[in-house]
């Protein structure tokens, strides 16, 4: 899984609309999602941007 399919698959999670929330929950996903915090802190702070561009 690409950093990229994991950075959309927390989008998908954080979703406002409860399909989508749903459909990440049921995906596959590798555990540990990131192998790092500091990639998780990266991805987070990009989610967290994007939220305030919109």
């Amino acid at each position: 899984m690409t950093y990229q399919e994991k950075l959309d698959w927390l989008r998908k999670i954080f979703s406002n609309d409860p399909r989508v929330r749903a459909e990440a929950m049921n995906a596959k996903i590798p555990q540990p999602l990131f192998e790092f915090q500091d990639d998780l802190a990266t991805a987070l702070k990009e989610l967290e941007h994007d939220r305030r561009r919109n």
